[in-house]
């Protein structure tokens, strides 16, 4: 659900929007064509705009006064292709997970994206980022093709996290992290590929039973 009480639906090759009982179609006359790929997340912003990850055509922001799709380059030139997640930045903007890696855009009347400096021991031939979560104590968690990584408060590096217990430092270093959730106490979920939740409390980790 967007500003306003929209309703955003992402498909193959258009994007969806609801307004009461009036549907808009896009893309229109007006905006670019996604021939071949879908939709895979949609984040709403403040001002009513929308951003659209596509499964080739990148970012996309939707622009509340003009209606028009935009896409989003990245500085450098890289062309992204599969976003897997958009996550609203705690001090504006939005993170982007995408098969490249991790990119930031500032927000506003900003048509660039920013490369997010390497992750240490990620391997150059998967840079893949599944999701992102910008938590509540100013750390960044970046779940990654090959572990879980993050950049604690006023750092500048991403690094990979490690809680002390063998078993669950395996599957973090070792695994797909598919998705993070921040609770209300704080504590950071990690949902992986293959073996459940690890859920990260301070320095303390454990994984749930049942999970």
């Amino acid at each position: 659900v967007g500003g306003r009480g929209r309703v955003w639906i992402g498909g193959c090759r258009r994007v969806l929007r609801l307004d009461g009982m009036q549907v808009h179609r896009y893309p229109g006359q007006r905006a670019p064509q996604l021939p071949e790929g879908y939709i895979r997340s949609l984040l709403p912003l403040g001002n009513g705009d929308m951003l659209i990850g596509a499964n080739r055509e990148g970012v996309l922001h939707w622009e509340l006064a003009s209606g028009q799709l935009v896409p989003l380059t990245v500085q450098g030139g890289q062309r992204l292709t599969r976003i897997n997640d958009l996550v609203a930045g705690r001090a504006g903007g939005a993170w982007i997970a995408a098969e490249q890696g991790l990119f930031y855009w500032p927000g506003g009347a900003s048509r660039t994206l920013q490369p997010v400096n390497a992750l240490a021991g990620l391997p150059s031939l998967s840079p893949r980022v599944y999701s992102v979560l910008d938590a509540s104590d100013g750390s960044l968690w970046v779940a990654a093709h090959n572990g879980l990584y993050r950049r604690r408060p006023g750092g500048k590096a991403l690094l990979p996290v490690r809680s002390g217990q063998p078993v669950l430092d395996r599957r973090l270093a070792e695994e797909s992290v598919w998705v993070l959730a921040e609770d209300g106490r704080g504590r950071v979920w990690a949902g992986l590929v293959r073996s459940g939740v690890v859920v990260i409390d301070g320095d303390q980790a454990f994984a749930p039973a049942g999970l």
